[in-house]
């Protein structure tokens, strides 16, 4: 399958990752210069190699999307204890302890003040 690239920190299969090189012999050296920087431009085979590469890798993304595989995201855990007794429960009791720390502390700063006069 993929394998971890350090650099992007997603995975990218080894054929992507091959066929996407670009070898010395297949860019141009031109005299561009940008912000003063020398630039090199690929040559139209190389761009087409890299763009059929890619193509094939999107394709195989929405391929393996379109068989149900599902990938991890936080994303999927909204909503998922909505309506349930147990989780308001459980948020009526945080907001409950939230809100005597906020008493204490207001009440800790309110001596703090009066002690400073």
């Amino acid at each position: 399958m993929g394998e971890s690239d350090s650099e992007t920190g997603g995975t990218l299969s080894r054929e992507w990752k091959q066929k996407t090189k670009v070898k010395e012999e297949d860019r141009v050296a031109t005299n561009v210069r940008s912000r003063g920087e020398s630039c090199a431009i690929m040559s139209i085979e190389t761009l087409e190699k890299r763009l059929h590469a890619l193509e094939r890798e999107v394709g195989r993304l929405k391929a393996s999307l379109a068989n149900g595989k599902k990938t991890k995201d936080w994303r999927r855990t909204i909503g998922m204890f909505a309506g349930d007794e147990i989780m308001k429960q459980i948020d009526k009791e945080a907001l409950q302890i939230r809100e005597a720390d906020r008493r204490r502390a207001r009440r800790r700063f309110a001596r703090r003040q009066q002690t400073k006069k």
